[in-house]
């Protein structure tokens, strides 16, 4: 998934002003990033944890390769699909207008040139409100002629691997069902599962 991964901030973000990565977790593309030449990432997560990661390897990164300390920000939200982000609702507006929380690298009526999801939209489609939420935010923060990407588990693939069973696991993987009824009748939304 890494190759894919950096085929589409190769394709899509190269060189980019300014990124706005929704679910950044840990931080995990970070160096797909500064590979790019992208110039300020604007990372969101829900976890202060994962945020608190991402910062460290951000900083990590940005010491070996001799870049600006705050170039890459990551900050704590459990907006992302509940709500509106409250800075990106002032995104094209002017610094004065905005809300707090934006980090120092990326102005706050920032717009990015490329928002983008890995491995965490499939969290988005609990309930329909909850997606609309997130593309809202994904919307707001996107400049015109932008691009919007990211990456999710095949819903058919995870089916199949389950094969009709609760859960499966295997010496790399254990993944588990957590909607009620049968898997002929999956719901339309909310239909999760961990792993």
């Amino acid at each position: 998934h890494n190759n894919r991964k950096r085929e589409l901030v190769r394709a899509l973000s190269s060189g980019a002003a300014a990124i706005l990565d929704l679910a950044c977790g840990r931080g995990g593309d970070i160096n797909k990033w500064l590979d790019a030449r992208v110039q300020t990432v604007l990372g969101v997560d829900i976890s202060g944890q994962e945020v608190a990661e991402a910062t460290s390897r951000y900083a990590e990164a940005a010491r070996k390769r001799k870049k600006p300390q705050n170039a890459y920000q990551f900050i704590q939200s459990s907006d992302v699909g509940v709500h509106r982000i409250p800075f990106l609702t002032h995104c094209g507006g002017t610094d004065d207008e905005a809300g707090a929380g934006a980090g120092a690298g990326v102005a706050a009526s920032q717009l990015f040139a490329s928002v983008s999801c890995q491995f965490s939209v499939h969290y988005f489609f609990a309930f329909e409100e909850m997606l609309m939420e997130f593309l809202g935010n994904v919307a707001e923060g996107l400049e015109e002629g932008g691009h919007f990407y990211g990456t999710v588990p095949s819903g058919a693939h995870v089916l199949s691997m389950l094969d009709e069973q609760d859960e499966y696991r295997s010496s790399l993987l254990h993944c588990r069902r957590t909607w009620p009824g049968t898997f002929a009748s999956v719901p339309e939304w909310g239909a999760g599962y961990t792993f």
